[in-house]
């Protein structure tokens, strides 16, 4: 990506994102719940700013983002919406500590069409959501979907 944002003149963004899935803790529950595998400045190029908290921090690599949609099929997006105090908790993530360093607005819900993202890591964490082992300076890995943004002119 860093190679393609760099050569990329008419690219005002370069992003990327993978979906996956994941087993979340709450308290003593757990369930299945999908996600994305994202860039570090994926929700400042596709123009979505957090509901509450920040947007992902590239040096944070067990931070992440939680879906404000309120999907009452996922026990966190339920939970989202109804505590203001959600940021700087700690879920489990494939039994992986992650702090909730912000809240996506509601009703967005991610890039992938017909998808309803629950939550959204850095990239830094690809090794712990897939399995092959660590594929971000891999050139010839295809675990991810690129997008550009072009620039206006």
């Amino acid at each position: 990506m860093l190679a393609v944002r760099e050569s990329c003149t008419q690219c005002e963004a370069v992003f990327v994102s993978k979906i996956t899935s994941s087993t979340l803790n709450i308290g003593a529950r757990a369930e299945v719940t999908v996600g994305s595998i994202v860039s570090a400045n994926y929700f400042e190029a596709i123009g979505v700013r957090p509901a509450l908290g920040a947007v992902s921090n590239p040096a944070r690599r067990s931070g992440a983002m939680a879906s404000g949609g309120g999907d009452q099929r996922s026990a966190l997006a339920a939970a989202v919406p109804r505590d203001p105090n959600i940021v700087g908790k700690v879920q489990r993530l494939n039994n992986v500590p992650h702090t909730i360093i912000g809240v996506a607005p509601a009703g967005f819900y991610g890039t992938f069409v017909g998808w309803a993202m629950q939550f959204w890591v850095p990239a830094s964490m690809e090794e712990t959501f897939e399995s092959g082992g660590y594929k971000l300076e891999d050139r010839g890995a295809r675990w991810v979907e690129a997008y550009a943004r072009l620039k206006p002119e």
